[in-house]
């Protein structure tokens, strides 16, 4: 069985490197990436199994970056994290196939989050 290939983006270093940390201490193959349109450029060139993405970003924020990869007919699943989440943007992250919203406190979640993501249907 091959490795689960996950893509993180989040403008915030520290919080890519943890997570990045934790997600291959797990055994998952992780790319990092800081910006929106930086990720949907590797989206668009490597499959990923799941994009783990911050929801607020400069330029392209992760919704925005959701709706471009879904434009191009790519159903690679996403799993969101905020700080700034409400639930307006939960129902449009749902809407445009996002697998789940995470709050940046709960950080500690992903792992669990990912592997259910994973379990789940396209």
């Amino acid at each position: 069985m091959s490795k689960v290939s996950v893509l993180l983006v989040d403008d915030e270093p520290d919080i890519l490197e943890t997570l990045q940390l934790i997600l291959e201490q797990k055994g998952y193959l992780v790319d990092i990436v800081d910006n929106g349109a930086s990720a949907y450029n590797m989206i668009m060139e490597k499959v990923y199994d799941v994009v783990i993405s911050d929801l607020k970003m400069p330029e392209i924020d992760g919704i925005m970056l959701l709706k471009k990869v879904r434009a191009a007919q790519n159903l690679t699943k996403f799993i969101f994290f905020s700080g700034h989440a409400d639930e307006k943007h939960a129902k449009e992250m749902i809407a445009l196939g996002a697998s789940r919203l995470i709050s940046k406190a709960e950080i500690m979640k992903v792992p669990l989050a990912l592997e259910t993501t994973l379990l789940e249907e396209v």
